[in-house]
C-alpha cells in the first residue's frame, strides 16, 4: 500500500474529487479514478480515498509535515530577538497586534 506522502497534490485533489463525485463510496471512486488515470503511479487503494477525505475534514487543505519534510519548526519562526527589538525601537507607537501580524509567528504574544 502506498503512503499518502507518495502522491502529488494533483493526485490527491483528483482522488478527493472522485470520492465526492461517487458520494463517498470509496471502492467505486477508486475504480473510477484508476479507469480515468490508468498510467498514474502509485496506484491508490480504496483506503487511500477514505484517508484523504478524513485528513481534509480534520486538517483542511494544508498538508501536515509528515516524516521531517521541509524546514525544521525552529527555522520557521522567522524573526530573531534582535529583529523584533529593532522593529520596536523604530516604531514604538505601533501596537503588538500589528507587529505580530506583520513580523510573523516569531513575534511574542506579549511583552512583560
Amino acid at each position: 500500500m502506498a503512503r499518502l506522502s507518495m502522491f502529488g497534490n494533483n493526485h490527491i485533489a483528483d482522488m478527493h474529487y472522485y470520492y465526492g463525485m461517487h458520494h463517498g463510496v470509496a471502492r467505486v471512486a477508486c475504480r473510477a479514478y484508476i479507469a480515468a488515470f490508468p498510467n498514474r503511479q502509485p496506484v491508490p487503494t480504496y483506503r487511500t480515498f477514505i484517508t484523504i477525505h478524513r485528513l481534509f475534514s480534520e486538517w483542511g487543505l494544508r498538508r501536515r509535515n509528515l516524516g521531517g519534510q521541509g524546514r525544521p519548526a525552529a527555522l520557521q519562526l522567522g524573526n530573531t530577538e534582535e529583529e523584533i527589538l529593532d522593529e520596536v525601537f523604530r516604531n514604538p507607537s505601533i501596537s503588538l497586534r500589528y507587529r505580530r501580524r506583520n513580523l510573523g509567528r516569531g513575534f511574542p504574544q506579549s511583552i512583560h
